[in-house]
């Protein structure tokens, strides 16, 4: 499991563990409707009993959180003093054919006291449609456009995430409200031609080979001004076959104290 709250944002990363199914059989509707309630079920907990109980209680024993650096995050929380009380929601939801993978996204607030509002807006879902078999053939491919990927960021941030987007791409950067599709990610990154080195700390994906996702650290230059942080990025295997960009997070960190 992976989490991340990088300003007004929640990410929530999760595998899910599906008894007795196969890819061919699970019910995917029912599947992300499990992840959506996870979710929300830890988001209650925290309302009732605070973010640090809740997520003690919730996180899996191998729970990657970023602070800004990625640790571990159930050893984090169970040594933390701080309590933030934060609200959040999710207002989309995505899920592997195989239904053991899933992410959700959605804002996040935080308040000075806890409350019983329930806020809440539709939640737009992806359900693979078609089932595509798990092969040798995704897994090379999926390799190559990480690799072209980390090699265009060097050149060209912005151009090298355009290129391998996906046409409902998610991108999330810091002080920055979510740019949602191609044309919306397009305005945000325009102005971007950082170049960006980013180095892997840890991935997963899906038993289908259909999503996948790896996290690390990054350094960019741009503007004369040096800048570095966390990254997490999502791929899907679309139902053409080509693996596409779905999410693209960059959490710089805050400015070291002189």
């Amino acid at each position: 499991m992976i989490l991340s709250n990088p300003s007004k944002f929640f990410l929530f990363v999760g595998w899910m563990a599906l008894a007795d199914s196969q890819a061919g059989d699970v019910d995917l509707e029912k599947a992300v409707g499990s992840l959506i309630a996870a979710e929300k079920a830890y988001a209650k907990l925290a309302g009732e009993k605070g973010f640090r109980e809740a997520s003690v209680s919730v996180l899996a024993d191998d729970a990657v959180i970023f602070t800004p650096n990625a640790v571990n995050g159930k050893k984090f929380w169970q040594q933390a003093k701080e309590d933030p009380v934060i609200s959040w929601w999710p207002i989309f939801a995505a899920i592997a054919r195989g239904g053991e993978l899933g992410y959700t996204t959605g804002p996040s607030e935080y308040r000075n006291e806890r409350s019983d509002e329930k806020p809440g807006e539709e939640i737009v879902t992806y359900v693979p449609k078609s089932s595509v078999a798990h092969s040798e053939k995704a897994r090379d491919a999926l390799e190559t456009v990480q690799r072209d990927l980390a090699e265009s960021l060097k050149k060209d941030e912005g151009d090298a995430i355009l290129a391998a987007a996906s046409k409902d791409i998610r991108i999330y950067r810091r002080g920055l409200p979510p740019a949602v599709g191609k044309l919306t990610a397009k305005k945000m990154l325009a102005a971007e031609h950082a170049k960006t080195s980013r180095t892997p700390l840890g991935a997963g994906r899906s038993t289908a080979i259909d999503l996948a996702y790896e996290y690390g650290e990054y350094t960019s230059d741009h503007d004369k001004a040096n800048e570095h942080g966390i990254y997490l990025c999502i791929w899907r295997l679309d139902s053409d076959g080509a693996w596409k960009l779905a999410l693209d997070l960059q959490k710089s960190a805050p400015p070291e104290k002189k």
